[in-house]
């Protein structure tokens, strides 16, 4: 240990040296620091206690993350100044172990200091300035201890910052008037607006609003600056104007002020009235933001949408309306004619923007954090009043409201507020981009109002060459990394408009460029496009970026163009040029040159071509959506770049293999820095802290560990984790170092040759019989299906990997003894079957490598396949991609695969026809709750999978994947008569007994028809028995009856969606009570605690009425009245687009290429969160389902916070807690695996936390932003 004399000798060097000496020497002497000088806080419940001791003393809370580069740079200096000023007490905060305290405190940035004093805020400050955190600590100390109530008051001057907000809270009332927004419906032309905005014959509320924004700035509403004079017509000048006295009757409509002008032409005096009345204003039609504002939100209303007015303190004024379908609040300013861009002002118009606040008709908002993106300069431009004031006096005038208002609506806003504050504050839920619409200037107003507002927008200035000639710097040639490999990569992004050299990012495509002539960069803004392109009649264009070499070693130099767009006759010509060299870029965009010559190298791009006016847009470079960096939520390079068209340009220069490591650079360089992962990190990563725990020894069970790199050491570990296998997340120091390279693989393409498909098949004949037959009558609709898809979501099937896909069909093989494939051509079960044929089908015509297999002998073959292959193989080509499976294989698997089972789980996606729960998945939880659960054993259960890698037959559980399979469907003579007859549902004699009054009654009604082998002489009296049919007997027939009767067996089968895709009616037996592990002894050992409430729950959910009737068929009465409905209906086939090929088709081939059980997965993408709070004894499944939603399990982890469970911050404690319920209130789930949507509450106070997500319609297992 060092002498005390050190110890001060440190202190004294902080006052001296520089910042960066500061840290060296605090950070290495902090140890020796008395530990009672800074309190630490690492949990929700201390800080509390500690405030009440602390009495009047002053408090500083510093809140701080240890991921936070500034609060690791001011930690020390804060330590020094604990011991400094010893008449107040020091406190951190670590908010990622704290985050309910850090919600109390509304902290949104890192580091923000908080000071207390007798237990309430008497000041803040945010981000690591040492002046001045010092001198905010002097001035408080300085002061007297003012008494708690002093505290709680406003000043004067915030009590007149204030006063206006009672005003403007009520201000959205008059939106309610029926009168007013029926005068409203009178001038607008709302049936043209929703006709333009059906889309299947619903009106699309998005697009209803878009239009009513155009119409409303277009067609209706007139900016002014100044008005025009009345008798002459001339425009006025602003320097004439004075403050006039409103009228009586410009008061009677709201006019509190009126500018007054002179005409210089006429001298007439000019009155411009600034009308507050909503309804005055349909009739004028003029004015600025203010009357643009209240105008529109009255036609919002009547339009019946949810609308807030937001009043912007900086002056200027908007709407936000509700969209539900996207469940959330969307910006919309009617005067600059723009939707949902919310840095619009702050990056465009050059705002600073402090308080902005919307009003709804029941509730306040401040969501000046939607509109800001600094929120550091935000809050330092916060002066006006206390934020602590703030808060409280918002939160009186929303007590206000609620008074009167019913729970529902309170707990629907509080859900919606605690939305909002997730977007705002939360990393992983972060929504907002940035919008290179956003950064355009104010459009509204002349120019010259404009630029005295300062609004003209932070990129305006007029285009200029910078003959720019890029070359390294000094910071780049003094890194030894930089240095040693790669030497240059300049990325230019047109969405955004901005350039990525290295870490730094440089906005403006001129910026870099040496030469540019006659063109810009062009927005299309009701197209939502962006480009290069020629300035309007010119018939050239040219630009050029160059680069200077001269000294360099240069072993490579690439360049990757994307997006050269040509209509007409436009060209486009990229050259390459070096030296007295030219290449030009070929089709592909992408070309190398190896060991350039020393010199410049210019990368030349020519403009010409077109026809017509619009010549100039003929040839376009980089077109691309501006939604597309909107929302910036994709990670790696590959996916980027598949989002955006862009420019990548690299250098590299000679490297030093032996002291590069294959993950990107050598381990040594991590020697001295921070390896450690918070556990919010942790948590975002589920299988990582497993994967840490494994390496520590595993490490040395193969040499190819080595090989990448890892040594032993916790930094090689997580390296090689995260950027390699991608268990685990990228370390911060090294985002800023290492680049992952695009691995090369190869490309799926469509396999269309189906013969090469059966050679695949060829471990047991029998197995495959009924496989092989239905892959070659279904197998032009999947062709066909494979054109459909790629007409239709193009971007889905292309840029895909050839994946290497084990399928074992366990439940055929010997061993199993159910003998699948001898009875499915004697009326045996063949949902399984269907589903195997259709997956196989679907994985063969998507293009990738199948090994399939019945038997084990087969199966143990495949899997040593890949036997050879290292298992730092993960994305070669020679890896293993996915296995499918059943529960009799994952069996096998665990017995005889110990090794693969333990390390490669993640990759098994197993078909589960009735699916698997979660109390079931977990071995711990069945076996101490075994009573609970029906008291049985588990032996299709306790394999510890996440649970979406089960894929079932119909949706029957949103906690697992829906799979599917295609409902077989064959054309027909068209001209057979469809008779009033009724075929019976079930092929084998068994299913028929006790149906003798049943069968009894329809029979009275309606002939009965049976495809059973071996009728029994009861039903031969009754049924015209056609016996087994072939599939073009069996669709002959369907098309032929009016009805297909269900006895209640089988269960969930494929027949009921046939029957209907061929115009039969399906009567549908209801269970009362409802059938269950509990209490049907077919359900008795299956790992569910589903209910059936009918024998298909599916079509009874989300098909119904004219081609299902659910009825009771135990009441005889029940199913006469269901018999004459189902035969008084007109025969109309429906199949739901999810069971037809096409719709598998894209189904398999999402969730093939993005579900990842193997680490961090981006699907579903975050933004479709949307929380759901469920009633009691009701489960997540259910209140999803009630709001038009599916629970997306994936999502519980973003709900599993301590702020989330404590909304109402009235938790005494946050319990964790292993139970399939969590996360609810107070308490969040400890054990991931028992995360469930499906389970159900039994108590009458237990509220769930739902996390839910929309869904294509006839597309269940996809979101609506699944696609892209």
């Amino acid at each position: 240990m060092l002498p005390v004399n050190n110890l001060l000798f440190s202190v004294i060097l902080i006052k001296i040296f520089p910042v960066s000496k500061v840290l060296q020497v605090a950070i290495f002497d902090s140890t020796f620091l008395r530990k009672n000088m800074v309190l630490m806080i690492s949990d929700d419940y201390s800080l509390s206690s500690h405030l009440s001791e602390a009495g009047s003393k002053l408090v500083v809370i510093d809140f701080y993350a240890d991921w936070c580069g500034p609060c690791r740079y001011i930690a020390p200096i804060f330590e020094q100044f604990s011991q400094q000023y010893t008449e107040a007490v020091f406190v951190k905060v670590n908010v990622d172990l704290c985050r309910q305290t850090s919600a109390v405190y509304g902290v949104s940035a890192m580091p923000t200091f908080v000071f207390v004093r007798n237990n309430q805020e008497v000041d803040r400050m945010m981000g690591a300035d040492v002046s001045e955190l010092e001198r905010k600590i002097m001035q408080h100390l300085s002061r007297n201890t003012t008494s708690l109530d002093s505290q709680k008051v406003a000043t004067h001057q915030e009590r007149q910052f204030l006063e206006k907000f009672v005003q403007f809270s009520h201000r959205m009332e008059v939106y309610e008037d029926e009168v007013a927004q029926t005068l409203a419906l009178s001038v607008m032309p709302s049936e043209k607006l929703k006709e333009k905005s059906c889309n299947l014959g619903e009106v699309n509320q998005l697009e209803l609003l878009k239009n009513l924004l155009r119409w409303f700035k277009v067609d209706f509403f007139n900016w002014v600056d100044t008005p025009k004079c009345e008798m002459c017509g001339t425009v006025t000048s602003s320097s004439s104007r004075i403050k006039g006295m409103p009228t009586d009757e410009e008061k009677e409509f709201g006019a509190d002020r009126v500018e007054v002008y002179n005409c210089q032409h006429c001298s007439k005096e000019v009155r411009f009235p600034r009308y507050n009345d909503p309804v005055k204003l349909l009739e004028t039609r003029r004015g600025r933001c203010g009357e643009w504002a209240n105008c529109f939100a009255l036609c919002c209303r009547a339009l019946q949408f949810e609308t807030r007015w937001v009043h912007d303190e900086s002056d200027h004024v908007w709407c936000e309306v509700w969209m539900n379908d996207m469940d959330r609040w969307i910006h919309c300013d009617p005067c600059e004619n723009v939707l949902d861009t919310p840095l619009l002002y702050e990056k465009g118009w050059g705002k600073k923007l402090n308080y902005v606040i919307a009003f709804g008709l029941d509730h306040i908002r401040d969501v000046t954090w939607r509109y800001t993106f600094d929120h550091l300069k935000t809050i330092k431009r916060r002066t006006a009043c206390r934020e602590a004031i703030l808060r409280n006096f918002f939160k009186k005038l929303n007590a206000r409201f609620e008074r009167v208002m019913t729970a529902e609506r309170k707990k629907e806003l509080d859900r919606r507020y605690l939305n909002e504050l997730i977007e705002f504050l939360s990393p992983n839920l972060q929504l907002r981009g940035e919008s290179s619409s956003e950064y355009q200037g104010r459009t509204t107003g002349s120019v010259e109002w404009r630029e005295k507002r300062n609004e003209l927008g932070v990129k305006s200035e007029s285009c200029k060459s910078t003959s720019t000639i890029l070359r390294p710097n000094d910071n780049e040639l003094a890194d030894k990394i930089f240095r040693q490999f790669l030497f240059y990569r300049l990325e230019y992004n047109c969405a955004k408009d901005e350039y990525k050299r290295g870490e730094n990012v440089i906005g403006g495509w001129e910026n870099l460029i040496s030469k540019h002539k006659d063109v810009f960069r062009k927005e299309e803004v009701d197209w939502k496009m962006c480009y290069l392109c020629r300035r309007e009649g010119k018939s050239n264009g040219e630009l050029c970026w160059s680069f200077d070499l001269d000294g360099l070693s240069i072993k490579t130099f690439s360049v990757q163009l994307n997006g050269i767009t040509k209509y007409e006759d436009g060209n486009i010509l990229v050259l390459v040029c070096c030296g007295d060299t030219c290449n030009m870029l070929p089709e592909s965009g992408h070309l190398t040159i190896e060991s350039p010559k020393d010199g410049r190298i210019d990368v030349k791009v020519l403009f010409s071509g077109g026809i017509g006016q619009l010549a100039w847009q003929h040839a376009q470079l980089f077109r691309s959506e501006l939604k597309s960096c909107e929302a910036d939520f994709i990670g790696d390079d590959k996916a980027r770049n598949h989002e955006h068209e862009y420019l990548n340009l690299k250098v590299f220069q000679e490297e030093n293999s032996q002291e590069r490591g294959m993950i990107g650079h050598t381990v040594d360089h991590a020697k001295h820095k921070d390896c450690s992962l918070s556990d919010s990190l942790l948590n975002a990563f589920p299988d990582c802290k497993s994967k840490l725990e494994w390496m520590q020894s595993g490490w040395k069970t193969h040499s190819c560990y080595a090989q990448n790199g890892v040594n032993g050491s916790l930094c090689s570990f997580v390296i090689y984790l995260s950027e390699v296998e991608h268990h685990c997340p990228v370390l911060e120091w090294r985002k800023r170092i290492f680049k992952p390279h695009e691995r090369q693989y190869i490309p799926a393409k469509i396999q269309r040759n189906v013969s090469a498909l059966m050679d695949l098949m060829f471990d047991n004949d029998v197995n495959y019989q009924f496989i092989k037959g239905r892959i070659s009558r279904l197998w032009p609709r999947w062709l066909s299906a494979y054109d459909d898809n790629l007409l239709r979501w193009p971007k889905t099937l292309i840029n895909r990997r050839k994946l290497n896909i084990v399928i074992h069909m366990g439940f055929l093989s010997k061993e199993s003894g159910f003998k699948f494939g001898e009875k499915a051509t004697a009326g045996g079960p063949l949902g399984e079957l269907v589903q195997w044929s259709d997956l196989i089908s679907a994985l063969y015509i998507l293009g990738h490598n199948l090994f399939i297999s019945t038997e084990y002998d087969a199966f143990k073959h495949n899997m040593a396949t890949f036997s050879n292959v290292t298992p730092c193989d993960v994305s070669s080509n020679r890896s293993l991609g996915v296995v499918f499976t059943d529960i009799v294989g994952v069996r096998y698997m665990r017995r005889h695969m110990k090794q693969f089972f333990l390390e490669k789980k993640c990759l098994l996606r197993v078909l589960d026809s009735f699916g698997t729960h979660a109390e079931f998945n977990s071995p711990l939880y069945f076996s101490t709750h075994k009573h609970e659960l029906g008291g049985r054993t588990n032996p299709w259960g306790g394999n510890g999978l996440e649970l979406q890698q089960f894929m079932t037959m119909y949706p029957h559980t949103d906690d697992n994947t829906f799979l599917g399979f295609v409902v077989e469907t064959h054309s027909v003579n068209e001209s057979s008569v469809r008779t009033n007859d009724t075929l019976v549902y079930g092929k084998e004699i068994y299913m028929w007994n006790g149906s003798e009054k049943l069968l009894d009654k329809v029979n009275e009604l309606s002939q009965l028809h049976a495809t059973v082998a071996d009728m029994n002489e009861f039903a031969t009296q009754r049924v015209f028995n056609h016996g087994l049919l072939n599939g073009f007997e069996w669709h002959s027939l369907l098309r032929r009856v009016k009805i297909f009767l269900g006895l209640g067996f089988p269960l969930e089968g494929p027949a009921p969606l046939e029957a209907i895709a061929n115009g039969a009616i399906f009567i549908n037996p209801i269970f009362k009570p409802s059938k269950s592990r509990k209490s049907y002894a077919f359900f008795a050992e299956k790992p569910t605690l589903r209910e059936l409430t009918s024998q298909n729950p599916y079509v009874e959910r989300f098909i119904g009425r004219p081609h299902v009737i659910t009825v009771d068929i135990t009441n005889m009465s029940a199913v006469e009245k269901a018999v004459r409905e189902a035969l008084s209906y007109e025969s109309i086939p429906y199949l739901p687009f999810e069971f037809t090929a096409s719709g598998m088709l894209q189904r398999v081939n999402i969730l093939i290429n993005k579900q990842n059980f193997c680490g961090k997965s981006a699907f579903p993408p975050n933004q479709a969160l949307k929380v759901v709070y469920a009633n009691r004894s009701q489960s997540c499944e259910k209140a999803c389902s009630t709001n038009g939603l599916i629970c997306e399990r994936s999502f519980f982890d973003l709900l599993n916070q301590d702020s989330v469970v404590n909304r109402t911050n009235d938790c005494e404690e946050i319990k964790k807690i292993a139970s399939p319920l969590a996360p609810y209130k107070c308490h969040i789930q400890a054990e991931r695996m028992l995360f469930s949507c499906a389970s159900v509450p039994h108590d009458s106070w237990t509220e769930r936390i739902c996390p839910c997500r929309d869904f294509i319609r006839g597309q269940n297992a996809l979101c609506s932003l699944c696609l892209f």
